[in-house]
């Protein structure tokens, strides 16, 4: 008897259910070799490819290799320095299951003869998230005569999280070099939420010029606990200091949330551009959090600035539809860029200006004063719009019939490809439509007839009157002394070396 389908099904889970239950008693492995197999190489080879091949896929491996943690260890105290970093590397991929190592760890650190051997250790140090680890790192940071080696323990640090915080802020206040300090900064911008004690600190060193900018950076991965320090970072971005220490400032902002829109909003209203890109960049990175900026920021899309345009239409494309009103109120401006600007965002949104197709619709009617190329971006936003544009179906059709002057030709393509995407919706359009299959421009020809099938019409399957003709006709018949089958055949004339024109003399 045939298995019904519902069965079929229920016997195809059992067996995946046992396929994967058997699979989870076998160890994990690395190439179709058991990460027992590697590890064996590792313990009873005197070679140090092999071994560093084993260690590789360890590593590779990660936490699923937790039960070599003591094969690996042994692996530190080898004489090649590349198996004792690669060891050090696979200890930090295990990750907190590789605690019982940190005593190894802690010692090539501060004794290995190999910067880069030293520079492994830090960063596994930071992998295993012990707070026994910040007094070796912090000794590396500070003491270490290799800078790589200091700043894989500055990046250690941050990974150790709330349990270092201290002591950077520590080695902050009092280090005098200053990459020492960079890396102090940025360990603390690792931190997340750990790091909250820190942002006084921050603060302090904002108006550092090489420190300032790594310290706003810090702030903005803190994010909405990092309110304290808007009004030093609105400072900072209004001044006339380093320009990337602004630009860190304006992202700082963006990040922090709406409770920096109001400082943003005063930068919007800077008359150096600059800062305009920056400021409302940020008031973009912020979404849908942001919409009470949306008149504000749709007053930039008539900046004389190309950049600035830009990235307000990007920003009011990311507030989404609470930034229709303002982009509708855009439409009437004087401005041709805030028109432009207006219309196309509203047309990128989609689905989400829908509240727009009024305005869209009185952009096309005949009494508008709108110039035609404002005409045709309102019918490209109503295509992009689809079947929500169908309120604007009468103004496409008057548009359609509507005689304009010779360019205007391309009004009426686009005007028909947005009743295309109406679909069948659009039905209403189909005697407009049949009167642009005999249109002089076969551009428009063509998107009637798209529109036409579009909207189930049979006229849409009706052949083009236009599709055979010739615009040379018998061209080669005119030609004096000829005949057409000669002129095909002639090859063109020769010319010989001394018939050629000679380049004119330079003067001079």
């Amino acid at each position: 008897m045939k298995p019904r389908p519902h069965e079929a099904l229920s016997w195809l889970a059992a067996l995946l259910l046992v396929a994967c239950a058997g699979t989870a008693e076998h160890e994990p492995s690395f190439l179709r070799r058991p990460v027992s197999a590697w590890a064996r190489d590792l313990r009873d080879t005197e070679q140090d490819e092999i071994r560093q091949g084993a260690l590789q896929a360890i590593r590779a491996l990660g936490p699923a290799a937790r039960g070599e943690v003591d094969t690996i260890a042994t692996a530190l105290d080898a004489s090649d320095p590349t198996v004792r970093r690669v060891a050090a590397l696979a200890l930090g991929a295990i990750g907190p299951h590789a605690r019982a190592a940190a005593p190894g760890l802690v010692r090539l650190l501060g004794e290995d003869p190999e910067p880069r051997v030293r520079a492994a250790a830090a960063q596994a140090l930071g992998e295993t998230e012990l707070a026994i680890a910040v007094d070796p790192l912090v000794a590396a940071l500070v003491g270490d005569p290799d800078r790589w080696v200091r700043e894989a323990a500055g990046n250690a640090l941050g990974a150790l999280g709330a349990p270092a915080c201290p002591a950077v802020l520590r080695v902050l206040q009092r280090a005098p070099r200053l990459d020492v300090r960079l890396a102090c900064v940025r360990a603390l911008g690792r931190m997340g939420d750990g790091a909250l004690a820190a942002v006084p600190a921050l603060v302090a060193v904002l108006h550092e010029r090489w420190v300032g900018r790594r310290a706003a950076r810090a702030l903005g991965r803190l994010g909405p606990t990092a309110t304290a320090a808007i009004p030093e970072l609105s400072t900072l971005l209004l001044s006339d200091g380093d320009a990337w220490g602004r630009r860190r400032a304006a992202e700082a902002l963006g990040r922090i949330g709406p409770a920096a829109l109001p400082s943003l909003l005063d930068a919007l209203a800077v008359d150096d551009g600059f800062i305009r890109l920056h400021a409302v960049k940020a008031v973009g990175a912020m979404g849908p959090a942001a919409a009470s900026a949306a008149p504000a920021v749709a007053r930039l899309l008539a900046d004389p600035r190309p950049r600035v345009r830009h990235a307000a239409s990007r920003a009011l494309l990311a507030m989404g539809e609470a930034a229709v009103p303002a982009l509708v109120a855009c439409i009437d401006r004087p401005e041709e860029s805030a028109r432009h600007g207006a219309i196309d965002t509203l047309g990128r949104l989609g689905r989400a200006a829908k509240a727009a197709v009024p305005a869209l619709a009185r952009t096309l009617h005949p009494s508008s004063t709108a110039d035609l190329y404002t005409r045709q971006r309102a019918v490209i936003a109503l295509q992009q719009l689809g079947r929500d544009g169908l309120g604007a179906l009468d103004a496409l059709m008057a548009l359609m019939s509507e005689e304009w002057p010779r360019p205007g030709w391309f009004l009426r393509a686009d005007a028909a490809a947005a009743v295309e995407a109406m679909e069948r919706k659009a039905a209403a359009a189909e005697p407009v439509l049949a009167l642009l299959l005999e249109d002089e421009r076969p551009e428009v020809r063509e998107a009637a007839g798209e529109a036409l099938r579009a909207i189930g019409s049979e006229l849409g399957e009706q052949p083009d009157p236009y599709a055979d003709f010739d615009l040379f006709g018998d061209f080669d018949e005119e030609l004096p002394g000829l005949e057409p089958e000669e002129a095909e055949e002639s090859p063109p004339p020769e010319r010989s070396r001394r018939s050629r024109p000679r380049p004119a003399r330079r003067i001079g």
